[in-house]
């Protein structure tokens, strides 16, 4: 499924195969890549698992690009396996993760190959454990396997430490009546194994109906169409029941008590580091929401003294500067930064000047000073008599400890760091996820702009193995 130029020299599919060494960093890129944009994305919250490595036990001898490099009849010592998930755990790390989001191993047929199973992820987690367990895909028929055999491998799963999540789950049948007995003993097994202790956390039907499915033939889900319940969807249910469990409310009538003024929830503390859309305010005066050219939405029509509002922001032990993505077809307007109110502790003041237009975006930068810990913030927006200027994101930064072209974070300048500022020059990625001052790390130049010309210095760079830039040594003087 991985297209064949990726392995070649100069990702071009008619060169040869690249060392193994090459390979790893685009792996890594790679991973760190996809699993920043979406973190750093409005939507990252969302995610609470990825599958780091899909069904590599059953990989034939096909001369995939992955053989061709890493060698064929690995077995369950893949090194190749072992440092995608510690790339993988390692940008968990960087967005503070590693004990919200999980990391799994998924194959077919696990309950065939549970001994191999258990070795390739214990191999995986020799050196720290990065794989939170196994995503047993489980497409499965009346026929094949037993529920007895099924729950064995759930068993051997439980006693080795994972967690386990059924990722696929469809069980093929030519008769809905044992269809519908063989997923009640399936879902009585899974039950009682999660009962007895087991860790697990999640149970996906592969598909919606019958109509649909990749095996449409076999019939395999719980409703015939959308909507269309089979005997299969009643004892499912029925099998949850008689575990113990209960979908209904109270049967019998309480007693009339008065209603409870209801406690607010409180709004849990937001990160200052991380990416903060825009339009995700608390409250507001005077701005009003629109879509963003660079995907999403951004906040616009602003004018001078309008304000908003993002209550509960954690500035953890202190931020020493702040950036925002914004567009003005203005001549300059500034960003008051305050604290707790309209009026209150002004820690920084970010000027904004024109580009030209309401949707050409760049990044705006000043410091900020005397904050810390967690605060309702407020950004009043001044200048001019018109309108000043369209806000996409911002984010707040400590005292940058990445050196400068060390655009992905990891305490090294090297060619990811080149790919991934090929990356931001060409417009595939907006920001650098892993780092805490985007224009610090890859404004090479120190003109206060990232553009092809940082790009060109840094790749002469790491070509030459050059040792530092100017405007670290400046900054450190």
């Amino acid at each position: 499924q991985t297209p064949s130029w990726l392995f070649k020299t100069n990702y071009n599919g008619s060169n040869g195969y690249v060392s193994q060494s090459v390979m790893n960093a685009r792996m890594e890129f790679y991973i760190k890549s996809v699993m920043g944009h979406v973190f750093s994305s409005k939507y990252g919250s969302v995610i609470y698992a990825w599958d780091v490595a899909n069904e590599y036990l059953h990989a034939s001898n096909s001369g995939s690009g992955w053989q061709m490099i890493y060698g064929s009849n690995l077995g369950t010592q893949a090194g190749f396996l072992k440092s995608a998930f510690q790339y993988a755990y390692q940008e968990l790390k960087t967005y503070g993760l590693t004990d919200k989001v999980k990391l799994f191993y998924n194959d077919y047929n696990e309950y065939m190959e549970v001994n191999d199973i258990i070795n390739l992820i214990n191999y995986i987690n020799s050196d720290g454990k990065v794989c939170a367990g196994i995503g047993m895909q489980s497409h499965l028929s009346t026929d094949f396997p037993s529920v007895a055999s099924y729950k064995s491998a759930l068993q051997s799963f439980v006693k080795a430490g994972f967690e386990i999540q059924m990722t696929e789950l469809d069980v093929g049948c030519t008769d809905f009546n044992v269809q519908a007995k063989y997923y009640y003993d399936l879902m009585s097994a899974i039950l009682s194994v999660k009962k007895a202790g087991g860790n697990i956390s999640a149970i996906v039907w592969w598909g919606l109906s019958d109509d649909c499915s990749w095996r449409s033939k076999d019939k395999p889900l719980l409703f015939s169409t959308i909507g269309v319940p089979k005997s299969a969807y009643t004892s499912v249910l029925q099998a949850y029941f008689d575990a113990g469990y209960d979908l209904n409310t109270p049967t019998t009538t309480p007693t009339p008590s008065p209603t409870p003024t209801p406690t607010p929830t409180p709004q849990l503390p937001i990160s200052a580091f991380t990416q903060i859309e825009a339009e995700n305010y608390s409250d507001q005066s005077g701005i009003k929401a629109e879509d963003c050219s660079e995907g999403g939405q951004d906040i616009g029509f602003i004018e001078n003294g309008d304000y908003a509002v993002y209550k509960n922001v954690d500035f953890g032990s202190g931020s020493s500067n702040f950036q925002a993505r914004v567009a003005s077809a203005a001549s300059g307007s500034n960003i008051e930064i305050r604290l707790d109110s309209i009026d209150g502790k002004l820690v920084g003041t970010c000027p904004v000047s024109g580009t030209g237009d309401w949707q050409t975006w760049t990044n705006a930068t000043c410091s900020v000073s005397g904050v810390s810990g967690i605060h309702d913030l407020y950004l009043k927006f001044t200048g001019g008599s018109s309108y000043l200027l369209n806000v996409n994101w911002f984010k707040f930064g400590v005292t940058p400890k990445t050196h400068v072209g060390d655009v992905n974070g990891d305490g090294k300048v090297n060619t990811l760091d080149y790919l991934l500022m090929k990356r931001y020059i060409s417009g595939a990625i907006k920001d650098f996820p892993a780092v805490d001052d985007d224009l610090w790390a890859g404004d090479i130049n120190g003109d206060g702009v990232i553009n092809n010309t940082d790009y060109v210095l840094l790749r002469t760079h790491i070509l030459k193995n050059e040792q530092g830039f100017a405007k670290e040594q400046v900054a450190v003087n």
